[in-house]
């Protein structure tokens, strides 16, 4: 349980499935390029501060689960 930051760069699905449940996972700003969908996770929430940006491949959407 708890709040984790990550930055650009970071491994975002991996922060998730080591996240427990009731955690809040927290964007700093910058452009997170994601090459692959995010399979999300019970009890985990995601959060961006101010000038966080999720950026897509265009090839597929971004998140599922």
């Amino acid at each position: 349980m708890g709040i984790i930051t990550i930055s650009p760069g970071a491994n975002i699905q991996k922060t998730i499935n080591a996240a427990p449940a009731g955690t809040t996972i927290v964007f700093k700003p910058g452009v997170y390029d994601v090459s692959k969908v995010i399979n999300l996770k019970s009890g985990v929430s995601l959060q961006g501060q101010a000038g966080a940006k999720l950026q897509s491949n265009g090839k597929a959407g971004i998140f599922q689960g």
